[in-house]
């Protein structure tokens, strides 16, 4: 659905529901709502509500709502009642998982992006390891690219690392997450205080989610723990 929600929002408004919870207005200017992974609104049932409502105003004509999940919206036990018989009310297609050729060009486009060059061999072995899965592929990418940006390790080194899961270095210490939190906050020119913060700026936004990601995949830590790094929160909301 990111494809979808940047291509809607070239000429329209689009609200794409994300970490952060969005503003009365942005509900009420929006044409198009795009809300990827409605399983994990479970803990946030102020944005169930406003998604349901949102629904019947679609049923007016008036908005136009795309919708991803995991499992199919009957399934979807952590959402209200509204709001899960409204899912299944509307338009529901099975997406099939990509083939392995389409893995391995999202693979070249992944590493294209950052400005690197996967190694054939390697490619294949990550893409076979991701399991038809792009995000798990995307993880293994952005770690990797992460580890490549902060040693001497190209993209290929980095990614074999990634596989045998160890660090990078003789020591193979897990990353520290207050290093973490400083390399992804100078990378977005803030500081590190604006992401363990609370604001809910969205110019903080992105740029903690992925600094939370990366303390994810990263650091060994759990959800609770990255959660008191990033200010005390909760670890759903890390989730």
């Amino acid at each position: 659905l990111e494809a979808a929600a940047a291509s809607l929002a070239a000429d329209r408004p689009v609200l794409k529901i994300g970490p952060e919870d969005p503003a009365d207005e942005e509900w009420t200017e929006a044409e198009f709502i795009v809300a990827d992974d409605v399983h994990l609104l479970e803990y946030r049932p102020e944005v169930q509500k406003r998604l349901a409502q949102a629904y019947d105003e679609a049923s007016a004509g008036r908005l136009r709502i795309l919708a991803g999940a995991l499992t199919a919206p009957v399934k979807q036990m952590g959402l209200n009642d509204q709001l899960r018989s409204r899912l299944a009310g509307g338009l529901v297609l099975k997406i099939v998982p990509p083939e392995f050729e389409l893995m391995m060009e999202l693979a070249d486009r992944l590493a294209g992006q950052i400005g690197f060059k996967i190694d054939e061999e390697i490619k294949s072995i990550v893409v076979r390891e991701a399991r038809h899965d792009p995000r798990r592929l995307a993880g293994f990418v952005e770690s990797a690219a992460f580890i490549a940006a902060n040693t001497d390790m190209d993209l290929t080194e980095a990614l074999q690392a990634v596989m045998l899961d160890k660090s990078p270095g003789e020591s193979r210490e897990k990353p520290d997450i207050n290093l973490i939190i400083e390399i992804v906050a100078a990378s977005f020119a803030l500081k590190p205080a604006d992401l363990t913060g609370h604001s809910r700026l969205r110019q903080t936004a992105w740029p903690r989610r992925s600094a939370m990601y990366l303390a994810r995949e990263l650091t060994g830590l759990t959800t609770t723990d990255i959660g008191k790094a990033f200010g005390g929160r909760d670890h759903s909301t890390v989730i």
